[in-house]
C-alpha cells in the first residue's frame, strides 16, 4: 500500500498564540510525505516513508526547512508476538548543521488475551554531535 499526506497551521509559540509575536498570526507550519508497506513474506511486513516541510516565523529570517524518515520491519515471531525494529531519521532545520535527530527503536508486543497488549520497547537516540540517550517503555493496552 502507499499513502500520502499534507497538512499545515498555525505554530503556537507560547500560552496564547500570539504572545511576543511582532506579527501576530503569521508563525505557519506545513508538512507533506509519503509513506507504505509491503508484505514480504507472511509474517515480515516491510514499513518506509518520508516528510518534507517548512516552518515560518515573524522571529526568524528565514524558513526552517524540516526532513523526516522512517524504516521499519515488523515481523509476526507467533500467533500471538510481534517483533519491530525501526530506524527514524529527522533534521528539523535542513539549514542549520547538526541538529540532526536519529533513533533505533527495538519493540514487542504480546497479545496476552484477546483484549489485552502487553508492550516492551527500547530507543537509542542520537542528538547534536555525540549526544546520545535513550528510553524504555512498558505498557498494557485494553482493546474493546
Amino acid at each position: 500500500t502507499v499513502g500520502g499526506f499534507y497538512y499545515r497551521g498555525r505554530t503556537f509559540l507560547g500560552a496564547e498564540p500570539d504572545e511576543g509575536l511582532p506579527e501576530p498570526g503569521k508563525s505557519r507550519f506545513a508538512r507533506y510525505g509519503l509513506f507504505g508497506n509491503y508484505l514480504l513474506l507472511k509474517r515480515l511486513d516491510l514499513v518506509a516513508g518520508g516528510a518534507l516541510g517548512w516552518d515560518r516565523s515573524p522571529l526568524r529570517a528565514a524558513d526552517a526547512r524540516f526532513a523526516g524518515l522512517f524504516a521499519e520491519v515488523n515481523a509476526s515471531l507467533t500467533p500471538r508476538l510481534v517483533g519491530i525494529y525501526r530506524f527514524d531519521r529527522v533534521d528539523p532545520d535542513r539549514d542549520e548543521p547538526d541538529d540532526e535527530v536519529r533513533a533505533h527503536t527495538l519493540s514487542t508486543t504480546f497479545r496476552a488475551d484477546d483484549h489485552l497488549y502487553l508492550t516492551g520497547e527500547y530507543a537509542w537516540l542520537r542528538r547534536r554531535g555525540d549526544e546520545k540517550d535513550w528510553t524504555f517503555a512498558v505498557n498494557a493496552r485494553l482493546a474493546y
